[in-house]
Protein backbone atom coordinates (compact mmCIF):
# COMPACT_ATOMS: atom_id res chain seq x y z
CA UNK A 1 0.00 0.00 0.00
CA UNK A 2 2.75 2.41 0.97
CA UNK A 3 4.75 1.60 -2.17
CA UNK A 4 1.69 2.43 -4.26
CA UNK A 5 0.88 5.68 -2.45
CA UNK A 6 4.42 7.07 -1.99
CA UNK A 7 4.96 8.17 -5.64
CA UNK A 8 1.57 9.91 -5.65
CA UNK A 9 2.99 12.78 -3.52
CA UNK A 10 -0.13 12.98 -1.35
CA UNK A 11 -0.27 15.21 1.69
CA UNK A 12 0.34 13.28 4.89
CA UNK A 13 -3.31 13.73 5.90
CA UNK A 14 -4.54 12.29 2.59
CA UNK A 15 -1.97 9.47 2.78
CA UNK A 16 -3.08 8.50 6.30
CA UNK A 17 -6.78 8.80 5.44
CA UNK A 18 -6.36 6.63 2.33
CA UNK A 19 -4.50 3.95 4.30
CA UNK A 20 -7.09 4.04 7.07
CA UNK A 21 -10.07 3.66 4.74
CA UNK A 22 -8.36 0.93 2.71
CA UNK A 23 -7.48 -1.13 5.79
CA UNK A 24 -10.97 -0.62 7.23
CA UNK A 25 -12.56 -1.93 4.03
CA UNK A 26 -10.16 -4.89 3.76
CA UNK A 27 -10.66 -5.85 7.42
CA UNK A 28 -14.44 -5.57 7.07
CA UNK A 29 -14.32 -7.89 4.07
CA UNK A 30 -12.26 -10.39 6.09
CA UNK A 31 -14.94 -10.58 8.81
CA UNK A 32 -17.13 -12.93 6.76
CA UNK A 33 -14.50 -15.64 6.25
CA UNK A 34 -13.33 -15.31 9.86
CA UNK A 35 -16.88 -15.86 11.10
CA UNK A 36 -17.33 -18.79 8.69
CA UNK A 37 -14.14 -20.38 10.08
CA UNK A 38 -15.34 -19.85 13.65
CA UNK A 39 -12.54 -17.41 14.52
CA UNK A 40 -15.02 -14.79 15.70
CA UNK A 41 -16.67 -15.97 18.91
CA UNK A 42 -17.83 -14.42 22.16
CA UNK A 43 -14.32 -14.56 23.67
CA UNK A 44 -12.76 -12.69 20.76
CA UNK A 45 -15.71 -10.29 20.61
CA UNK A 46 -15.31 -9.41 24.30
CA UNK A 47 -11.55 -9.00 23.88
CA UNK A 48 -12.16 -6.65 20.95
CA UNK A 49 -14.71 -4.69 22.95
CA UNK A 50 -12.30 -4.34 25.86
CA UNK A 51 -9.64 -2.98 23.51
CA UNK A 52 -11.84 -0.18 22.13
CA UNK A 53 -10.57 2.35 24.73
CA UNK A 54 -6.98 1.44 23.88
CA UNK A 55 -7.72 1.95 20.18
CA UNK A 56 -9.36 5.30 20.92
CA UNK A 57 -6.26 6.43 22.85
CA UNK A 58 -4.07 5.28 19.94
CA UNK A 59 -6.14 7.27 17.45
CA UNK A 60 -5.99 10.39 19.62
CA UNK A 61 -2.22 10.04 20.04
CA UNK A 62 -1.83 9.49 16.29
CA UNK A 63 -3.79 12.64 15.50
CA UNK A 64 -1.71 14.60 17.99
CA UNK A 65 1.52 13.26 16.50
CA UNK A 66 0.35 13.82 12.92
CA UNK A 67 -0.12 17.52 13.56
CA UNK A 68 3.41 17.86 14.98
CA UNK A 69 5.48 15.95 12.41
CA UNK A 70 6.29 17.81 9.21
CA UNK A 71 5.63 16.15 5.88
CA UNK A 72 9.26 15.49 4.96
CA UNK A 73 9.95 13.72 8.27
CA UNK A 74 6.67 11.82 7.98
CA UNK A 75 7.59 10.33 4.61
CA UNK A 76 11.10 9.50 5.83
CA UNK A 77 9.54 7.62 8.74
CA UNK A 78 7.25 5.73 6.34
CA UNK A 79 10.28 4.73 4.24
CA UNK A 80 12.18 3.68 7.36
CA UNK A 81 9.22 1.58 8.53
CA UNK A 82 8.98 -0.12 5.11
CA UNK A 83 12.73 -0.84 5.22
CA UNK A 84 12.49 -2.37 8.70
CA UNK A 85 9.47 -4.48 7.75
CA UNK A 86 11.35 -5.65 4.64
CA UNK A 87 14.35 -6.69 6.71
CA UNK A 88 12.06 -8.53 9.13
CA UNK A 89 10.35 -10.39 6.28
CA UNK A 90 13.69 -11.43 4.79
CA UNK A 91 14.89 -12.54 8.23
CA UNK A 92 11.76 -14.64 8.77
CA UNK A 93 12.12 -16.22 5.34
CA UNK A 94 15.75 -17.18 5.93
CA UNK A 95 15.35 -18.50 9.47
Amino acid sequence: MNMYLMPRKLTKETFIATCTVTYAVVNTIKLGPYMWLGEVNMTSAWASLLLVPVAWIGVRNGLWLQSRVNEKLFYRLVILAMFLVGINLVWQAVS
